[in-house]
């Protein structure tokens, strides 16, 4: 932030959160990084970064991901330089573009299933969990 005389200007923000995974680690999601780009280049991004990786530390997460826009060649090049790698590849879908139907999605209530017909869903959802786990 900048303050002159009785205007303020924010120069760099960044918004991020933190949120315990299924395997009780603490995961530390930047979501932007923003630096005005009449500023850019004069180090505030990287304290700003630097920053970050200190408050990952503070909260114990053990993995700092960084969402960057795929065409964004710039911010490629500067998470980059601090050693960042390309961690995953996400698929993206707007609200009004949902699943017409939700025949696909399925919401249980397992207090009311049989014993038998709880062990198969929970057979089921190991199935689906170890798909996934490598993506987690």
């Amino acid at each position: 932030i900048r303050k002159f005389e009785s205007e303020t200007t924010v120069l760099a923000l960044a918004v991020y959160r933190t949120f315990l995974t299924t395997f009780d680690t603490i995961r530390f999601e930047i979501d932007d990084i923003v630096v005005d780009e009449k500023e850019r280049n004069h180090g505030l991004g990287t304290r700003l970064l630097n920053d970050l990786i200190k408050k990952t530390k503070e909260y114990g997460a053990t993995k700092i991901l960084v969402h960057c826009d795929p065409t964004n060649t710039d911010a490629h090049r500067f998470f980059f330089r601090f050693g960042l790698t390309i961690y995953v590849f996400e698929f993206f879908l707007r609200n009004n573009e949902l699943l017409k139907s939700n025949d696909q999605i399925r919401i249980v209530d397992v207090t009311e299933l049989s014993e038998k017909d709880n062990a198969q869903l929970l057979i089921q959802a190991h199935g689906i969990f170890r798909q996934l786990r490598p993506h987690l």
